[in-house]
This record gives C-alpha cells, sequence and structure tokens, in this order.
C-alpha cells in the first residue's frame, strides 16, 4: 500500500530464482530483472539486477517445472501424447460438418500392421475428429496416458493408417502439432 492506503501493484520483467513461504508472515520471491534505462543502456554492466520482494499472495506459474514448488513425493509423471492435424482433403469421408467426434478408440486400421497393433496394445490411442469446412479436417491421434511417454511418430503412422482406412485424401498440411503433457502426480505441500 502507498501512502493513501491505496493498493500498489509493480509489474517486473523478470526471472524469479527462488521462493521461501512463512507462516505468519509474507512471502519473499527473489527475482533477477533486467532494467534499462531511457537511452536503452543497461543499468551495470551486464543489465541485470537481483531484488528481494514480499508478496501476500504469489502465484507460481512455472508449469511441471516444479521449481519452487514442494512435494512430498518424487514427480514420475505419465504423459499424454498427441499428433494432430488441420488438412486441406478433397471430402470429408464418412465425417459432417455439423458433427465433432471424440475419443474414437476404434483399431481395426490397423490390423495387418504387426508393429502398430503391437504399440497400440501397450497404448492404445483414440481420435479426435473436428470437420472445419466442406474441405478442411483437423484430426489429433491420442494416447490418453503413458509412462514412458508413448511416440508421436508413431501416432503419426496411426492417424495416417485411420484416413486410410475411412478414405480420407489429404490434398495439404496446414498446421500440425506434436505433444507430450505431463500427467498425474500428487498435490502440493501447500506453505
Amino acid at each position: 500500500n502507498d501512502d493513501n492506503n491505496n493498493v500498489v501493484v509493480d509489474f517486473h520483467v523478470a526471472k524469479a530464482t527462488h521462493v521461501e513461504h512463512f507462516p505468519n508472515k509474507p512471502s519473499e520471491v527473489t527475482i533477477l530483472s533486467t532494467n534499462k534505462n531511457t537511452n536503452g543502456a543497461n543499468d551495470n554492466d551486464d543489465g541485470r539486477e537481483e531484488q528481494c520482494m514480499r508478496a501476500l499472495l504469489v502465484v507460481d506459474a512455472t508449469g511441471f517445472s516444479r521449481k519452487f514448488v514442494k512435494h512430498e513425493e518424487e514427480f514420475d509423471p505419465g504423459y499424454q501424447v498427441t499428433y494432430g492435424v488441420r488438412f486441406r482433403v478433397k471430402d470429408l469421408g464418412p465425417y459432417t460438418e455439423e458433427r465433432m467426434v471424440l475419443m474414437d478408440y476404434s483399431e481395426r486400421h490397423l490390423y495387418g500392421n504387426d508393429e502398430l497393433v503391437k504399440n497400440n496394445n501397450r497404448f492404445p490411442s483414440f481420435v479426435y475428429v473436428m470437420p472445419l469446412a466442406e474441405d478442411e479436417l483437423f484430426m489429433e491421434e491420442t494416447v490418453l496416458v503413458s509412462r514412458p511417454g508413448a511416440s508421436s511418430k508413431d501416432l503419426q503412422r496411426r492417424l495416417e493408417k485411420r484416413m486410410e482406412a475411412l478414405g480420407i485424401e489429404a490434398l495439404e498440411v496446414l498446421e500440425d502439432e506434436r505433444a507430450a503433457i505431463p500427467m498425474g502426480g500428487m498435490d502440493p505441500i501447500v506453505p
């Protein structure tokens, strides 16, 4: 709060390097910031300044890096692995623009390819299908959770086999994505 008891919020372009929580006083956050003066020169030789800030509320948005959050158990996540593509297609095959398909676990399209069947038996996958236009389709092959993480290249082969079995001809790949999202783990210790 300032002298008039107004709440003051400071924004910093910085990297938090340490967080310490206390039971009966504000948390302390050490940040490493880059502060530049108006002519673009750094305040010191390397332009980095370390500061300690105090806060009643600290929001940790570091995701699964787990740098500042303590846990009672070691983190050993499973991974949701995906391969998704937005295609320009000749036609939508069996799909229609009005209907999205969620979690189709069918596997018949893999029969005849022993490697893909074996991989699917270990890490079953499903497909999301979202028709976007009469000639545009988004499809994403997903393993819900796997440990260790499944292969997105394997998911790409599964999706290609699925499309072939459905008679969907891709004319152009408009964009594609691969992801491995950590899943599970114990809740953190609340300071």
